[in-house]
């Protein structure tokens, strides 16, 4: 058995063969509103059912649950800062795939050209380095053990809440911070 991603087009042609399964990824009252005949309707409480019962590779298992995690803050009128933020923490396949996603479901014509500039930005965005590393958190003298890794992720989250900072004094400042205070 073979997955593969394909547009509507290729859809409506393949399935007049009868030799395909078609996976309809998308929450309940969605797919309960219309839905290609015959589909397989996968949402987050049947995901997993399904990838036990099927054979496919771990690629596409990943694919399937990011895919049915649909992330419900991806919206037309998400600010460029917000996009970012979901690109960084979703991935850019991924954030691509939710845009298409949620704006298949969008009825409004008026939201086409926010959909067309999020799939823009979402294609041409590339992911900012997180400088900051663990030799840095030791060098503030904590110790190697979960705080380690407290205080790092508690430093990238606040580097993604500003948007993704390029200063890396400013960095290196809240590090100090962040350690003094839990030191």
């Amino acid at each position: 058995m073979s997955y593969q991603r394909i547009s509507i087009e290729d859809a409506k042609k393949v399935i007049e063969t009868d030799k395909i399964t078609v996976i309809d990824i998308r929450d309940f009252n969605s797919f309960s509103s219309g839905h290609i005949k015959n589909a397989i309707h996968i949402e987050d409480l049947n995901i997993e059912n399904f990838i036990k019962e099927n054979p496919i590779s771990n690629r596409e298992k990943e694919e399937l649950l990011d895919l049915s995690s649909i992330n419900k803050n991806v919206v037309s009128y998400m600010s460029m800062r917000e996009a970012r933020e979901a690109l960084y923490r979703l991935g850019k396949l991924n954030f691509i795939n939710q845009v298409l996603c949620q704006w298949s479901k969008d009825s409004n014509e008026k939201t086409t050209i926010n959909w067309r500039a999020l799939v823009e930005v979402g294609s041409s965005w590339e992911k900012p380095d997180f400088t900051i590393k663990a030799v840095d958190v030791l060098n503030m003298g904590i110790p190697e053990g979960p705080k380690l890794g407290e205080i790092l992720d508690e430093l990238e989250e606040w580097w993604i809440n500003n948007d993704f900072i390029d200063d890396q004094f400013s960095l290196i400042e809240r590090l100090k911070a962040i350690c003094f205070a839990q030191h």
